[in-house]
């Protein structure tokens, strides 16, 4: 994917995820992960829908698994909102980045004080897309 060979790289996770879906089945962990790269490839290549069809399993198991408020969660939720954003689905993009935010919100609260730096810094970040979705919006 680095090299931008993305049809290979699309294939390359399209056997991971195969091949960990008939190890692990469908609700394990690591299938969230190879949907999230699989997410990922198709984003850079412009397959919106099929990115965020990715990306809404991978959330699916990872709520499953950890619930709904778990950072993991809203690692993913910041992936759909992008890719919300690159469909000009603005109003779901920022519903979407709201969610996120709110969950690192409730994580900064009970994280210990010498851990909190790497919290707001992903809370900054989700509001830099909450603003970039606003601009593209014309808001």
């Amino acid at each position: 994917m680095k090299n931008l060979k993305l049809e290979e790289a699309l294939e390359g996770f399209e056997n991971i995820l195969n091949s960990l879906v008939n190890e692990f089945g469908e609700g394990h962990k690591r299938i969230a992960t190879a949907l999230h790269n699989l997410a990922i490839v198709h984003l850079r290549m412009d397959n919106f829908e099929d990115a965020a069809e990715s990306i809404e399993l991978a959330i699916k198991i990872r709520k499953e698994l950890f619930g709904d408020e778990h950072y993991r969660v809203a690692d993913l939720l910041v992936e759909l909102g992008i890719i919300l954003l690159e469909q000009h689905k603005f109003e779901e993009s920022l519903d979407v980045f709201n969610e996120a935010f709110d969950i690192r919100e409730k994580e900064l609260a009970k994280t210990p004080e010498n851990e909190k730096n790497s919290v707001k810094i992903q809370l900054a970040e989700i509001l830099n897309n909450i603003g970039c979705v606003n601009f593209e919006y014309g808001k």
